[in-house]
């Protein structure tokens, strides 16, 4: 996800490990709390639900639409979400800015939305498909926040839990075509 930023992420691991990063970075301390929490809390198959929950539609719909399209032009780019849980249990998406795209990931700003409970970003057809990238893990094990990895090119999803090396399915080629396909 953030392949050109290993300096600022080995930053971020650095000021994770003071426990000073709602300081520096000015990230809602509250918002990093909610997110670590729903990290300890949710399962692959809840993530599931999540990501198939009608309130997530449009989401999903802009998400598949954009990998679909930076495949197809083969320009390498990412798409990145941070996922929303609602007080009635509804979710949202908000799409990070068009600004930190770099070639190959984002150049994360800090900004983390409040009743954050996990992020979404999608792989180019180059990439490792829903493996993780090492930025992915150190990104997602930095903030102690659950990363989610649609491949549009395999037709996955695939969940990183901070601070592990796997990165199970949560929803497969056949899944990913029945729920998504209307979106490309």
């Amino acid at each position: 996800m953030l392949t050109k930023c290993r300096n600022f992420l080995f930053m971020i691991s650095l000021i994770l490990g003071q426990g000073v990063l709602a300081d520096s970075f000015e990230i809602d301390a509250e918002a990093l709390s909610h997110a670590r929490e729903a990290a300890k809390e949710l399962a692959p198959e809840d993530l599931k639900e999540i990501i198939l929950h009608p309130s997530m539609a449009n989401c999903m719909e802009r998400l598949v639409s954009e990998a679909k399209k930076h495949d197809r032009k083969g320009r390498g780019l990412e798409s990145a979400v941070w996922v929303i849980k609602a007080d009635d249990n509804t979710y949202s998406c908000h799409f990070w800015e068009e600004e930190l795209r770099v070639p190959g990931g984002f150049d994360w700003d800090g900004y983390l939305p409040s009743q954050t409970i996990f992020s979404i970003h999608t792989h180019p057809k180059k990439s490792g498909g829903p493996r993780p990238s090492e930025s992915d893990f150190e990104f997602n094990k930095g903030l102690g926040i659950i990363g989610v990895i649609l491949s549009f090119n395999r037709k996955m999803l695939s969940v990183n839990y901070p601070g592990e090396k796997s990165y199970p399915t949560i929803i497969k080629s056949k899944t990913f075509r029945s729920e998504f396909k209307e979106y490309y």
